[in-house]
């Protein structure tokens, strides 16, 4: 399912948008005694990242930042959704 939510990164104000696919935990064993299956972390794909800041917005800026910036973007966008709050605060 398409998701978004804001992340503040580096002072800037992130609108991120994907489509999400929810996690599922651990289960060591299923309720008749067999094996379970390992987690499976949530996924975000099809992403775009674009500035909101007052009334300008700049698209397709993930050319410009670097590797690790996107990175760590992306996974304060999906920890935000797991958690349904949808905007992280501002550190």
């Amino acid at each position: 399912m398409r998701r978004s939510c804001s992340v503040y990164y580096c002072g800037i104000r992130w609108e991120v948008e994907g489509d999400y696919t929810k996690g599922r935990p651990a289960k060591f064993y299923l309720p008749n005694g067999d094996p379970g299956y390992p987690a499976e972390p949530s996924e975000l794909e099809n992403v775009a990242i674009t500035i909101k800041q007052g009334n300008n917005e700049s698209d397709e800026l993930t050319m410009v930042l670097h590797a690790d910036a996107v990175l760590t973007i992306i996974d304060r966008a999906l920890e935000n959704i797991d958690d349904d709050d949808g905007i992280e605060v501002p550190f």
